[in-house]
């Protein structure tokens, strides 16, 4: 399971509309050297109003440790593997579903299905075991989204006529999870580089 994203941190809002009074105040209020003050005042006004729009443009984000954003992608990504395991239709969605939200969820879903068709009509099935994140460089870490280029292998056995053999698969890819009804989900896997080493 994956830690709950952190709350919007809404601190720069706040001083943006500090500002905002300071600058109407200095406009409004009778007080010597008037017109000097009423600049003074539009100039505070113009930098609260800009620097509220970028504080919210930048979505307010609270930051993620790095060590948690890494542990929460560790934790998708193995969840989506889990969904693997299944056979039943509703099982293999729900499993999908905790992890993945989106047009991926879709995809994956159908990805899935078309494994299960093809291992029915006696092609190769795949069991992965575990999934281990070797390389996790964050681009963005926050409320907001947990942005990342990752490589990770997975391990686990082929069975094909009979036949079971380990497997290892090594992905490079970009990543992209977003806060979904309070929990992270992936919204984007971009694989990079897929590559067998077992």
């Amino acid at each position: 399971s994956t830690a709950p994203p952190p709350p919007h941190a809404y601190t720069p809002l706040y001083l943006a509309g500090a500002l905002l009074l300071v600058g109407l105040t200095l406009c409004v209020l009778p007080m010597p050297r008037r017109s000097l003050r009423v600049k003074l005042g539009v100039v505070v006004i113009c930098c609260a109003s800009t620097y509220g729009a970028l504080s919210f443009w930048r979505g307010l984000a609270t930051p993620v440790d790095e060590a948690k954003a890494r542990a929460t992608l560790q934790a998708l990504l193995t969840n989506v593997y889990y969904a693997f395991a299944y056979r039943e239709e509703s099982k293999i969605f729900d499993t999908l579903a905790t992890s993945v939200d989106g047009p991926l969820l879709q995809e994956l879903y159908l990805d899935i299905q078309r494994g299960i068709s093809e291992a029915e009509d006696g092609g190769p099935s795949v069991r992965v075991l575990s999934v281990q994140l070797l390389d996790c460089e964050i681009d963005q870490s926050n409320s907001q989204a947990l942005r990342a280029n990752v490589r990770w292998v997975s391990s686990g056995t082929v069975s094909h006529w009979g036949h079971a053999h380990d497997r290892q698969n090594q992905y490079r890819a970009q990543v992209v999870a977003q806060p979904v009804d309070g929990r992270w989900r992936l919204t984007s896997v971009n694989i990079l580089e897929q590559e067998r080493i077992n």
